[in-house]
């Protein structure tokens, strides 16, 4: 099935790129998102009922509007990328007790699909902005505070291996080389456990990423990583 697309029609005699104008007359004043239609499997999409920008608590529904104003884009493209960014934000912190044994996060999964250069981009940088700010505070953080601090207990982690392993070699069959022992394999341990800490990168999201790569990251950020 081909791409679902925005089309705007051409209105200049000449031919031009689309003017903010034109593109302003081809995003439909209903609001039905633009999204055309699909070329096989016989879905209109301009058939379908507005998006319910008054079902958004008002901030998010202010937001929606502008970024809709400002980017040129439909109510529904503006408001997926509000939906997303407010998931995002809220992440694991909040867990609702939806009945029985359910419990419900906050996390959604979302698709605005649109044509290039219709300002798919635009619309979730305005989106976005004050998120990747504060993840970008926090990715500086972690390489400048937590970072270090890790490397400096692996470090020490080194010097404890090579007193015990000292230690043990000194030790016969006693109850000290039992204790020795046990020592080691709780350094052993944490020192896995700080490499894992290593490995992971901070940050709230991610892009452009391998399936492994994305394994390693949401097992290190349980709950908090898109």
């Amino acid at each position: 099935m081909k791409d679902r697309t925005i089309r705007f029609e051409e209105t200049s005699s000449d031919k031009t790129p689309n003017t903010p104008k034109t593109l302003l007359q081809g995003i439909p004043k209903d609001g039905n998102g633009g999204f055309g239609s699909f070329d096989q499997g016989g879905h209109d999409e301009s058939d379908s009922p507005p998006f319910p920008l008054d079902a958004l608590p008002p901030l998010p529904r202010q937001m929606a509007q502008e970024i809709t104003k400002a980017a040129l884009v439909p109510d529904s493209l503006a408001a997926v990328n509000v939906l997303g960014i407010l998931s995002a934000s809220i992440g694991g912190g909040l867990l609702l007790d939806s009945g029985g044994d359910r419990i419900t996060s906050a996390n959604l999964y979302l698709l605005g699909i649109a044509e290039s250069g219709t300002g798919k981009g635009r619309a979730y940088s305005m989106a976005a902005k004050t998120f990747h700010e504060l993840e970008a505070e926090e990715i500086r953080h972690h390489e400048n505070e937590v970072l270090p601090s890790i490397k400096k207990d692996l470090r020490l982690i080194e010097k404890d291996f090579k007193k015990l392993e000292k230690s043990l070699e000194k030790e016969g069959d006693g109850i000290n080389r039992e204790q020795v022992g046990r020592n080691l394999q709780d350094l052993e341990k944490r020192k896995a456990e700080l490499e894992k800490q290593l490995a992971s990168e901070s940050g709230y999201s991610v892009a452009d990423i391998t399936k492994e790569k994305l394994a390693i990251t949401l097992e290190s950020q349980a709950g908090q990583a898109l």
